[in-house]
């Protein structure tokens, strides 16, 4: 389900500008991170400092927000830039955000990753013949089948997903229509 979820990302993030973001798995190691470190009251790793113990959900909410802005930081400041370049050198631009935040989080919250108590319950459900799975991921599966069907509708009945289709096939025949690429 989590794989899933990355790979939606990665694919959002390809039909809309048409970059393969290698940095798609950091991004989402960046706000787990943040996650933590907004929400965790207790650190269950000593090398790692408390969080500031944040409820459940604003914890969440300030994580994806955080990291939607450093995606946004680097959107402008890089790869709008490379707008002109060869898809393999936007494509190394991307590993190059990847190793950049992966050492940022080195930096801030050390080389272990440190365990995280689940969102979701995780006790363990009986599928029969002496089959048991935790809780958390059929609930990670519910949620990527959400996302999933939510995507689907938006990116092929709303106006929002032919626009976005409409700039990464044809930028220019999208600014002609009187779409912005670069807002879309």
């Amino acid at each position: 389900a989590i794989y899933v979820m990355l790979g939606q990302g990665m694919l959002l993030i390809y039909r809309g500008s048409g970059v393969i973001n290698i940095a798609q798995g950091a991004f989402a190691m960046f706000g787990a991170y943040t996650y933590l470190q907004l929400h965790a009251p207790e650190s269950l790793d000593p090398t790692i400092e408390a969080g500031h113990g944040l409820p459940i959900w604003l914890s969440v909410i300030l994580a994806v927000v955080i990291t939607a802005v450093i995606g946004l930081v680097v959107d402008r400041l890089i790869l709008q830039k490379m707008k002109k370049a060869s898809p393999l050198t936007r494509l190394i631009a991307t590993v190059i955000v990847l190793l950049l935040l992966q050492a940022i989080a080195s930096k801030i919250w050390g080389s272990t990753a440190p365990f995280v108590e689940p969102i979701f319950p995780n006790k363990l459900i009986d599928l029969g013949g002496g089959i048991s799975v935790p809780e958390t991921y059929i609930w990670l599966l519910a949620v990527a089948i959400v996302l999933t069907v939510i995507l689907t509708i938006i990116w092929r009945y709303t106006r929002v997903g032919w626009v976005t289709a409409a700039v990464a096939q044809n930028e220019r025949g999208a600014a002609a229509l009187g779409i912005s690429p670069n807002f879309v």
